[in-house]
């Protein structure tokens, strides 16, 4: 399975934009590429993807990865219009004992036949591993554990 969540090995799913073979074919191709890489530490990758007002620096992204431990991704809604795209996910990462919820609608465009990110809608939320509880609200003990092992937060993140 891939990293992204695509039950594809990583070498047939994002591998191939990462390691430059290929060119993303879609805004969620390279949205799921780009989450792949940001859990590899593939800041090179993330950089060559991207259009920014105010681009990203490599050692910034170096830093974010080292410190984060992404956990799910969860595509909501995915569009293509001509040369303009658009994604809805939701990406699970933890950092110490802080579980974040981001949930972003990303703006893609495509350029000289490449798709690349130009910017996201985010909110965050916040929810710390020890109690289980949330900036908005306490995750419930039989609720579905939110790191997507598939187990109840009670036999999971909630131990």
């Amino acid at each position: 399975m891939c990293v992204c969540g695509k039950v594809e090995d990583y070498n047939s799913c994002c591998g191939r934009f990462i390691s430059r073979k290929e060119k993303a074919n879609s805004p969620e191709a390279l949205m799921r590429s780009r989450y792949t890489a940001f859990s590899l530490g593939e800041v090179e990758y993330i950089l060559d993807t991207e259009r920014l007002a105010k681009p990203n620096t490599l050692a910034g992204l170096k830093q974010w990865c080292e410190n984060i431990t992404y956990t799910k991704l969860e595509v909501i809604s995915s569009k293509e219009e001509g040369e303009k795209g658009e994604v809805r996910f939701k990406a699970y990462y933890k950092e110490g004992f802080e579980q974040t919820i981001l949930e972003e609608r990303s703006q893609f465009i495509k350029e000289a036949d490449q798709w690349l990110y130009v910017s996201g809608d985010a909110k965050t939320e916040m929810v710390d591993v020890m109690t289980g509880i949330s900036s908005s609200r306490k995750m419930g003990r039989n609720e579905p554990c939110w790191c997507g092992s598939g187990k109840k937060f009670k036999k999971c993140c909630g131990k």
